[in-house]
């Protein structure tokens, strides 16, 4: 028996353009450019839950975005010295978003691969019960985004950089907010900011057979864009895009790859990353029972798709062939545990995993042609990338 079923339909467009401007000499290498986007998101899903409420139950969840996106920017690479560079740059970039968002809930339940995204088509013989969500609004995002770099080289095999920029994530309307549960989702949610601080050591070393990178960085994060989830009754779960006050990400990269022959080739990269959050509301505000202000939940949420640790190893052989070259490759990408769906603890939680891939790639003599083969996964690993949590039965 199909007790819960939800078919959906996405669909988007798009038109942009961009001009660019470049300029060089012996000192400055630079670019400028204007860009311009229109595009509309639409989709649509219904929930139907079939008689797991004592009797048949479908939500139809609809809306749509559309994103106006203007920019102008500049970016320069500037020699200082025959070892010391300077890279430096500005963009300017707003974006334009008008949101259409129904809700509403019908009595019946839909037959297998049955869908409606709109009141109007709703099957013969469901009941509407009224909407949940009914709205259109806009907002407006704006921001000025720095970019600053020096590279020295110590030597011609060693070279140091420190950069700073600033990162910028619009922000927009909630497709699942309910309304009659948390009005605020009318209003959208604000754009999220990023200080990216970067120091690193790039070399080739054992007469250029070895690569070995190193990157620190660190990267707070204000207004960060989170996904809080509470349940406002058994079975019943509310969702809202709500701005963190401030997430902190910090942590180590690591890049190598050794050639101890010229046909063999050996790769080895691990990351560590520090990531949380500094102050982040324990609940959805404006929700019966939560205070007002909201009280810190930081200590027992943690970011979405952050790993403390990834590390990825590979190897490949050449064989030079009369018609051209064949490369030979397998690697393994490992992370550890991960939250893909929530940022409280979750049944959707990913557990540490890895993942087997391998692949054969040619490459004709006069390097006009690849032809290359890929197998991801060859282990048949499963492992969450999404997921649902609701609760309880």
């Amino acid at each position: 028996e199909n007790v819960f079923q939800v078919p959906g339909h996405y669909y988007d467009h798009q038109t942009s353009g961009e001009g660019q401007l470049t300029f060089t000499n012996d000192l400055v290498k630079a670019v400028g450019g204007l860009f311009y986007m229109d595009g509309t998101a639409c989709g649509g899903f219904d929930a139907s839950y079939g008689v797991d409420f004592g009797f048949p139950l479908t939500a139809m969840y609809n809306g749509c975005v559309r994103t106006k996106s203007t920019a102008v920017y500049g970016d320069t690479a500037w020699k200082l010295s025959e070892r010391l560079n300077l890279d430096a740059g500005l963009r300017w970039n707003q974006d334009k978003k008008t949101a259409s968002v129904f809700q509403g809930d019908w009595l019946g339940e839909l037959a297998a691969n049955q869908f409606f995204e709109t009141p109007g088509t709703a099957p013969a013989g469901f009941a509407f019960l009224g909407a949940v969500t009914d709205y259109t609004n806009s907002r407006t995002f704006s921001n000025v985004s720095p970019r600053l770099g020096l590279d020295f080289h110590v030597t011609d095999h060693v070279m140091t950089y420190v950069s700073y920029s600033k990162g910028f994530k619009s922000g927009g309307f909630d497709m699942r907010g309910n309304a009659a549960l948390y009005p605020a989702t009318k209003n959208g949610y604000a754009a999220e900011t990023a200080d990216s601080y970067e120091f690193g050591v790039k070399s080739t070393l054992l007469d250029d057979t070895l690569l070995l990178n190193v990157a620190l960085f660190y990267d707070p994060y204000r207004d960060a864009q989170v996904q809080l989830a509470e349940y406002v009754a058994p079975g019943s779960l509310l969702t809202a895009v709500l701005n963190a006050g401030k997430q902190i990400n910090r942590g180590v990269e690591l890049e190598s790859a050794w050639r101890p022959t010229r046909a063999l080739t050996f790769g080895l990269n691990v990351g560590y990353l520090d990531s949380y959050y500094e102050n982040l509301a324990g609940c959805i505000s404006g929700v019966a029972g939560c205070p007002t202000p909201a009280t810190n939940g930081a200590d027992f949420n943690r970011p979405l798709n952050a790993p403390t640790w990834t590390a990825a190893g590979n190897a490949g052989y050449t064989w030079n062939l009369p018609a051209g070259s064949l490369l030979a490759r397998v690697g393994y990408d490992w992370r550890s545990f991960i939250k893909v769906g929530y940022t409280v603890p979750s049944v959707t939680d990913q557990p540490a995993y890895g993942v087997l891939n391998a692949g054969l790639a040619f490459t004709t003599t006069s390097k006009a042609w690849r032809f290359s083969i890929d197998a991801k996964n060859l282990a048949n690993k499963y492992y969450r990338v999404a997921g649902y949590d609701f609760g309880n039965p």
